[in-house]
């Protein structure tokens, strides 16, 4: 497979595990199950950011902008790199 398919599976997959945990989440009343829900939408969320950087990796460089495709790698991992951040930093708020 390529890594474009592979992608395309883990944001599928992500999103029918977010569904579902919100799902079970609601319909037993458990907080822990929609607040694992809520984190798994955070991993979602990653795994889209992961699709457009490689699919804008693997496209042409735009005219429009002048970024090559080295730059717009560093920014797509840049982005993830605050998301991971952010997901720490409220993990010891937490505590």
């Amino acid at each position: 497979m390529s890594n474009s398919n592979l992608t395309i599976l883990s944001v599928i997959s992500n999103f029918v595990i977010v569904i579902l945990k919100f799902i079970v989440g609601f319909l037993t009343g458990s907080v822990a199950v929609i607040s694992e829900a809520v984190h798994s939408s955070m991993d979602l969320f990653a795994s889209v950011i992961t699709f457009f950087s490689i699919r804008i990796s693997n496209g042409r460089q735009m005219m429009i902008i002048h970024m090559g495709m080295g730059r717009q790698r560093t920014s797509l991992g840049r982005l993830r790199r605050c998301l991971f951040l952010w997901r720490v930093f409220g993990l010891f708020m937490s505590r």
